[in-house]
């Protein structure tokens, strides 16, 4: 039997101990925090588990939706039958985005993208041919390319950027068009649109992310003989030649295993081994601002939306209270709550008919500062691979190089390949 340390109980360490328990590993893993989850997390507050963002799925998310028929929670996800956003301007006019059922795929989804009219006819058949060059397109030879110049390159107007691409590009890789990587996005686009008629659903939990993600898979590893410890810090993996040999926490020492797994984000990783990893010194991270809103009487009909050219980007229903969730939020970083929940309210206002700040009796603001790390165009040549230079370290973690953002399909990924690595040898 193989005894593995997993460091760090975020989405991708707890995926990593899930598959090598299941493979018959003996799985110790080691968190810092009280909590599991990392930076996708639920916190208990008036009633409800709220999360630090709404972390939405999509159809093609094939290793995350694996990894929850795995652990018993798939039955906690709303699946949508076909593909449909409802979409709002400034004016409060609503937009649809919706595949067409009628028809066969892909044909349904571009005729979903010809029927969406906050665009006009012109703008409509730019949007097509962008996505016909897409699916002929190898997503290497943009390597070397921003999102921007991108979507410059293909006709792309302001108005398009505005009122698709900017909501979906911040949605997934949470950073800016000018920031972002294109390669990075064309391979997220041709799984969301170019994998199967059901790859660009929307999956939306029904449950906390506690309650879909960690709960679940803390007892599967426990359930399979493995050990999860919270609150105990790594501070020092001595190495020896090729080997890792120890590690060292605030509580206890362990030799004995065969390998130890680094499923902690850059920055983190930056403080164990900063001689060997100084191309980590350029991540960048991007933030994400949530907004919880307990309301007396709730007006919204939809289970979400989609806000065009605004900073609440989404909204999500949620019953006695919605969720809106902003990407790319460190324009907000420097407001105060009281002004950033203020701001929302207006916001969310100014796009529909009726007004909501008399009938909040509650709210809470959660702000994830280091949230995921930019995929810019330099980080995604330096991303590590999952084998280091000591034979029994495997790194982990949505910055391996899975070929996605910082996504949970990115750290699901991640696990499950760490996990095999292992259980190869």
């Amino acid at each position: 039997m193989k005894k593995c340390i997993i460091i760090g109980g975020g989405i991708s360490g707890l995926a990593t101990g899930v598959y090598l328990s299941e493979k018959g590993a003996d799985v110790l893993l080691l968190e810092a925090s009280p909590k599991l989850g990392g930076r996708a997390y639920s916190l208990e507050y008036n009633g409800n588990f709220v999360d630090n963002g709404q972390h939405i799925l999509m159809g093609c998310y094939n290793n995350t939706l694996s990894f929850l028929d795995k652990i018993g929670t798939l039955d906690k996800l709303d699946f949508q039958g076909s593909l449909s956003i409802k979409f709002i301007d400034r004016s409060k006019k609503k937009y649809e985005l919706k595949s067409d059922p009628h028809f066969p795929y892909p044909i349904n989804l571009l005729i979903g993208l010809f029927n969406y009219k906050a665009l006009s006819f012109n703008e409509r058949i730019r949007l097509l041919k962008f996505f016909f060059s897409l699916y002929f397109l190898d997503a290497e030879k943009l390597k070397n390319i921003s999102v921007e110049e991108w979507l410059r390159k293909n006709n792309q107007s302001q108005n398009i950027i505005k009122c698709f691409w900017q909501i979906i590009i911040e949605g997934t890789l949470n950073t800016s068009i000018k920031d972002a990587s294109a390669k990075t996005l064309a391979i997220i686009l041709k799984q969301m649109f170019f994998n199967g008629g059901r790859a660009s659903n929307i999956i939306v939990p029904k449950v906390s992310l506690s309650h879909l993600y960690v709960d679940a898979s803390s007892e599967f590893i426990t359930n399979n003989g493995g050990k999860v410890h919270l609150s105990e810090r790594v501070i020092q993996v001595k190495t020896e030649g090729e080997k890792v040999i120890k590690i060292i926490t605030d509580k206890n020492e362990y030799a004995d295993f065969d390998y130890a797994v680094l499923a902690i984000p850059p920055h983190m990783l930056l403080k164990l081994f900063s001689e060997q990893n100084s191309d980590l010194n350029k991540v960048e991270y991007s933030s994400i601002t949530s907004l919880h809103l307990w309301l007396n009487e709730n007006p919204f009909t939809e289970n979400f939306y989609g806000l065009i050219d605004s900073p609440v980007q989404w909204i999500f229903n949620k019953g006695n209270y919605i969720s809106t969730v902003t990407s790319n939020s460190d324009a907000l970083l420097n407001l105060s709550h009281d002004q950033i929940i203020t701001y929302f309210i207006n916001e969310i206002e100014e796009y529909f008919p009726f007004k909501i700040s008399d009938k909040i009796v509650n709210s809470k603001l959660i702000r994830e500062k280091r949230a995921t790390f930019i995929p810019g165009v330099e980080i995604e040549k330096v991303r590590a691979g999952f084998e280091s230079k000591y034979t029994n370290l495997i790194y982990s973690g949505d910055f391996s190089r899975t070929n996605l953002p910082s996504t949970i399909e990115g750290a699901v990924k991640s696990g499950i390949t760490s996990a095999n690595l292992i259980m190869k040898e």
